[in-house]
């Protein structure tokens, strides 16, 4: 009888003491859960970031760098006896997407030229050209870098001799005496282009690309031919940049 009574004291005390422990082990084991959530939460932004900074940092060669400048070699070799020009482009890069904002300009300034050498314009008299774009250009590959499609807009301003009436006068055995003046344009117009650019772990880049358009607004035309290619292709209706040798630097 003694047995029975201790017996049915501890499955009392038991059946008192169970929902207690079922209670901690819940709550162990919510814990346990919660932890391991942090745990994984944890993992995941370290992997994040572990990938975010391998893409900036080793696939994308400028690495945190943002901006960059530009100088055209290839417009010194090219220019005439009386032929001044400065050409550079201004870029702002996002790695993110790939993706450029170039601004590129370009000042040219060429003495006007004689016909049959009659021509009576003062020496000094010249055709300047100032000329700005801006540009997107998409990069195609996986990284800020390679091949690149864009679309631009530009604005050019020319000043110089026009073949219109007072002001300077001309003469050819062909059309006699013929008046020009001097006056100014200001030019805008679109297009889009293809481009080819390597760049260094350093910050240096190389580029060449090949640009085509029209201007939409302002007269084409209109100006005497000057001795330097660059400020007469500005006077044309149809856009056509060609660049071979342009050196820049990121920062």
């Amino acid at each position: 009888m003694k047995g029975i009574k201790q017996f049915c004291c501890h499955l009392s005390i038991l059946s008192i003491l169970s929902p207690c422990f079922v209670l901690a082990q819940e709550q162990v084991e919510a814990e346990n859960s919660n932890t391991l959530e942090r745990i994984e939460k944890k993992i995941d932004v370290i992997v994040a970031q572990s990938k975010h900074s391998t893409r900036i940092n080793i696939e994308q060669p400028l690495g945190d760098r943002t901006q960059g400048f530009e100088f055209n070699f290839f417009r010194l070799l090219t220019l005439g006896e009386d032929e001044s020009t400065l050409s550079g482009t201004y870029s702002f890069f996002n790695t993110e997407n790939n993706t450029e904002i170039a601004l590129p300009f370009m000042f040219s300034s060429a003495d006007h030229m004689s016909y049959y050498g009659y021509n009576v314009i003062d020496n000094n008299e010249k055709l300047t050209s100032f000329t700005i774009d801006a540009h997107y250009r998409k990069y195609l590959g996986h990284r800020l870098d390679g091949f690149y499609l864009s679309a631009f807009v530009r604005a050019a301003y020319l000043n110089g001799v026009k073949g219109e009436s007072d002001g300077y006068y001309s003469y050819s055995q062909q059309e006699g005496f013929t008046q020009y003046s001097k006056g100014s344009e200001l030019k805008l117009g679109l297009g889009f282009g293809i481009g080819y650019r390597i760049i260094s772990d350093s910050g240096y880049y190389w580029g060449t690309s090949i640009s085509l358009g029209k201007y939409l607004v302002g007269k084409s035309d209109i100006f005497l031919d000057a001795e330097g290619i660059s400020a007469t292709m500005d006077d044309e209706e149809f856009i056509i940049d060609i660049e071979l040798l342009k050196f820049g630097f990121a920062f």
